[in-house]
C-alpha cells in the first residue's frame, strides 16, 4: 500500500492505524519525518512521473492530495 499524501495531521493519524493493524505503508510526501523508519519517499506530486518505481509491488493507493 502506497499513501500519496501530506505527512500531517491526516497522514500521520492514517499511517499510525495502517502500521498498527499489520499493513506494510509506503509514504509519499514532501516532506518526510526524519525520526521515523518506514518507507517515506521525499517527493512532489506534480513530479510524481520521476519515481518511476514507487508503485513496484503495490496494490493499494490512498490519495489524499489537495491540488
Amino acid at each position: 500500500m502506497i499513501l500519496i499524501l501530506g505527512y500531517g495531521f491526516l497522514g500521520k493519524v492514517l499511517y499510525k492505524r495502517l502500521v498498527s493493524c499489520g499493513y506494510q505503508v509506503k509514504v509519499f510526501s514532501r516532506k518526510v519525518p526524519t525520526d521515523k523508519g518506514g518507507h517515506f519517499i521525499e517527493g512532489n506530486f506534480e513530479n510524481l512521473g520521476d519515481h518511476d518505481t514507487l508503485f513496484e509491488g503495490i496494490n493499494l493507493v490512498v490519495h489524499t492530495i489537495h491540488t
